[in-house]
Parts: C-alpha cells; sequence; structure tokens
C-alpha cells in the first residue's frame, strides 16, 4: 500500500537530510524552552520566517514539531522531507482503508479495482503527490494537517457504525492535529459536527457526544490562541503583516477574490510548452484581486474521478451512507470556500479539501455501480484522466522544485537521471541550459560533501551542456585540482 510514493522515491535516489528542516529548528527552539527559531548560517530559505522585535518565528502550526522534537531527544534527527512522506503514505493509506470500509459496509457490489483506482489516484493524481514528494519549506504542515482529517474520517465512519465514544473522541483527536498544524482545517470540525448531529439527533445523547468530540478541538483552538499571544502579542495574529514582503501589508481574506480564485481552481488550463519545464501551470490570467496563482490549473484535473461525486445511484443507501458523503462534502465546500476569499491560490492548497472530496466522489462511484447502472462508459475518461493527471501532478513534483533557492537537491538528482529519456523525448535550446544547471549544482552538492569523482563528473556533464559558462568551467577546475592535492 505504500507502494506509489516508494516506487517514484527510488527516481530521485532520496535523500532525506538536504534542504532546511524549519519544523526540526522549531522542535529545538521548543527543547530550549523558547518559541522562536534560530536560521542556520548561510541558509537562503528565509522568505517564510517571520521577523519580529529581533527574532524569527513560523507561521504555521506548531504540532508537526513534536515528532521532530521526539526524535531529537531520542538522539535521531528527522528532516521535513521524511515526515513528509510519511504522511502522504499513511494519509493514502487511510484514504483506502475508508473506502474499502464504505465498500464493506454500504456498496458490497462494488469491484475491488474502483477501490483500487481511487487510492492510486489519491496518492498519485491530486496535490498529496506534490505535497509529500517536493516535502520542503512548510508542505509538512499541509500534509500533517491532511493527515489529521483523513484519519477523522475515518474515525467517524468508524463512529457511524457503533457508536462508540471512543471512535467520536478520536476524530476530535485528529481535528486538534489538523488544526494545531494549519489552522485552517478547523472548519472540518463544523463539517463533523453536524454528521454527529444527524447521527445523533434522535438518540437523545446528541449534546455529550458533541462536547465529547468538541474538547480536544475546543482545547488546540485555546493552544493556538495562546501560541499566537506568546509570539505576536495577540491571540488572532499570525504574524502574516510582519513579513517583508510585499504582499504582507495585503487583507488575507476577501469575498470579492471569489470570482477570480473560482476561475483559477475551476478553470484554469495547463500549457504544453515543447521545451522544459513542459508543462505550464499559471492560473487563470487577467486577475487583480488574488496576489499570485502559483502552479494553477484546472481542478478537474486535480483528482481524475472528481466529478463522480455527482452520480447519484437509484437505490436507497442507508442513512449512515449519506450521512458520511455529505459530511465529507460539505465539509470540504467550507473550506475551498476559505480558500477562494484567500489572496494566493496554489495547487498545493487543494491539499486541504480535496481529500474530503475524493471520499465523497467515491461514494458517488460506488453508488453508481451499486444500483445496477452501466460503469463501462465511464471508465475510459476515468483511465485518460487519471494519466493526465499524474503526468501533471509528478512534473510539478520535481520541475517547480528546480525554481527553488536553494534548489532541492532531490528534485535535480531526478532531473539528472532522466534527462537523457527527455533529451529523446523532446529535447530543446531550455532542456541545455537546465541539464547544464542541474548538473553544475549537484556537482556543487557533492563539492561540499568531498565526494570529488561524483562532482567532477557532474561539472563535466554541465561543461558538455553549457562548454561557454565560466562558472561551470571554474568549478570544474576546483574539483580537479581538489583530486589531485
Amino acid at each position: 500500500m505504500l507502494l506509489p510514493y516508494a516506487w517514484i522515491g527510488t527516481w530521485g535516489q532520496f535523500d532525506f537530510s538536504d534542504l532546511m528542516g524549519y519544523y526540526n529548528l522549531q522542535a529545538e527552539a521548543f527543547l530550549d524552552g523558547g518559541l522562536s527559531v534560530a536560521p542556520p548560517p548561510g541558509q537562503e530559505l528565509t522568505q517564510d520566517l517571520i521577523p519580529f522585535e529581533g527574532r524569527y518565528y513560523l507561521q504555521w502550526g506548531p504540532f508537526p514539531a513534536v515528532p521532530h522534537a521526539a526524535a531529537i531527544l531520542a538522539g535521531a534527527s528527522i528532516s521535513d522531507r521524511l515526515v513528509c512522506l510519511l504522511a502522504g503514505w499513511l494519509t493514502a493509506v487511510l484514504f483506502l482503508e475508508i473506502v474499502l470500509e464504505m465498500r464493506r459496509r454500504f456498496y458490497p457490489e462494488t469491484p475491488l479495482w474502483v477501490c483500487w483506482s481511487f487510492f492510486f489516484s489519491f496518492a498519485l493524481a491530486t496535490p498529496a503527490a506534490v505535497v509529500a514528494l517536493r516535502g520542503a519549506v512548510y508542505h509538512e504542515s499541509i500534509g500533517v494537517a491532511a493527515l489529521g482529517v483523513v484519519t477523522a474520517f475515518w474515525a467517524f465512519l468508524k463512529y457511524s457504525e457503533n457508536f462508540s465514544p471512543a471512535w467520536l473522541f478520536a476524530a476530535g483527536l485528529a481535528i486538534a492535529v489538523a488544526v494545531t498544524s494549519r489552522v485552517t482545517q478547523g472548519l472540518y470540525a463544523a463539517g463533523l459536527a453536524a454528521g454527529i448531529w444527524a447521527c445523533e439527533r434522535r438518540r437523545g445523547r446528541l449534546l455529550p457526544r458533541l462536547a465529547l468530540f468538541a474538547a480536544p478541538v475546543a482545547a488546540a483552538a485555546l493552544l493556538m490562541l495562546a501560541y499566537n499571544q506568546a509570539r505576536f502579542g495577540s491571540p488572532f495574529e499570525y504574524g502574516l503583516k510582519y513579513l517583508p514582503a510585499s504582499w504582507a501589508k495585503a487583507q488575507p481574506y476577501d469575498l470579492r477574490r471569489v470570482p477570480e480564485n473560482l476561475a483559477h481552481y475551476l478553470l484554469a488550463p495547463f500549457r504544453l510548452t515543447g521545451d522544459v519545464p513542459w508543462i505550464r501551470h499559471a492560473g487563470w490570467r487577467g486577475g487583480t484581486r488574488v496576489e499570485v496563482a502559483e502552479e494553477m490549473s484546472s481542478l478537474v484535473l486535480a483528482s481524475p474521478f472528481l466529478l463522480l461525486a455527482l452520480l447519484r445511484g437509484r437505490g436507497e443507501r442507508p442513512p449512515a451512507a449519506r450521512i458520511f458523503r455529505w459530511t465529507a462534502a460539505g465539509s470540504g465546500l467550507l473550506v475551498f470556500f476559505a480558500l477562494l476569499c484567500y489572496f494566493w491560490a496554489a495547487r498545493r492548497y487543494m491539499h486541504d479539501f480535496l481529500p474530503a472530496w475524493t471520499i465523497a466522489a467515491f461514494a458517488g462511484a460506488a453508488g453508481w455501480v451499486q444500483s445496477g447502472q452501466t460503469w463501462q462508459r465511464w471508465r475510459p475518461p476515468a483511465i485518460a484522466i487519471l494519466a493526465l493527471s499524474a503526468a501533471l501532478h509528478l512534473h510539478l513534483c520535481f520541475f517547480q522544485a528546480l525554481a527553488w533557492s536553494p534548489s532541492d537537491p532531490n528534485a535535480m538528482k531526478a532531473f539528472a537521471r532522466w534527462s537523457p529519456l527527455a533529451r529523446r523525448l523532446s529535447p530543446g535550446p531550455k532542456l541545455d541550459e537546465q541539464e547544464a544547471m542541474v548538473n553544475n549544482d549537484l556537482g556543487v552538492v557533492f563539492l561540499k560533501e568531498r565526494r570529488y569523482a561524483e562532482a567532477i563528473r557532474h561539472f563535466e556533464r554541465a561543461a558538455e551542456r553549457l562548454p561557454q559558462s565560466e562558472r561551470i568551467q571554474a568549478n570544474l577546475r576546483l574539483a580537479r585540482s581538489l583530486v589531485a592535492r
């Protein structure tokens, strides 16, 4: 069940120690009794750290630092990349567990291959792949929050079968984890509370059960308020206004952005270029209220079977099936609406609501099959969209990461390994330049690690592609002189 990410991970020969670990810094601060982080000397990637009164703070929730702190106390160290991969694996596995449980309880006539198709589409053809395989900067907060949300839906599904209060409390704990990782995920608490109301409204114990679910969520909300107060002197301040970037002064949420963001999330096309990067995601052109549309193209391409949520079988489903489906769909809609108001649109943000909507999509497809409707008409377009969506997301995993500063070494390794094949399929002048840059940067990485033979090999490849570059030639000379000593 871990196959999708484990298989792709071998493409780049993943190194789990590279890039600055924001949450390692946060864990070290917690263990030292403080909240501010200290960026290591020479670190370039500090634009997401918030300067306030002479200190730096992370703007995201503190929970993802907990496993890092535990590893440090155990005498080890784990990177943000490793946590992102683990969160991606666990989220995909729990998603599969949910659809298998739904099949067992509500849709027994649905073929197993439908469940597995949704599993692979969830793992490879939604932003889960982007977040997990490009685990850097603050993707860990997105991935851990998504894991909390999917865990909450799994617990709620279990609860809807036997009404055990333990499962209800577990759902509340999972949402608490999500809230203390990514505060906007607190909207799922409202959706799940509505689902609990639908389950309990005729059983005479609604308030005690709601309180059981709400207790850990409320504790998480209070923790976040106290965390903000300790950092920025205000319980409702997350530090965005202290960022040095020009967009720090923008209003984070504004209803006037909804029309433009609808275009970004629903209508924006991708563009094929014929040279690297072969696929461009630039959002819907022409908007003015949203600051940036980053790596955006249509929501239809974000999940291959998402439109199947609109299907409705003719047969009656058990009340628990309807409650669970609409709880997932409605909760995801709340989060989606919040993103429509936000001043930044990005593909990775879709991971905030697509897990819930993909659950609803499975219910739609399974209900269609269960009621005796023909499935064959949906199979060709579903397979085609799965293949296209997976290609778009895996392309983003590697190419967008090359544009960061510093570049992602794992993305560079994957690009260097597969560039000979890329050259056969779609050669171009930009590919020469990209190959030269990537191999030169990899050579520098190996040079710093004193792996001189590997550094020389990459500098030589870079020089082949861009022989006029004095910088590459100088790096090659330096590496050869170090070997000769």
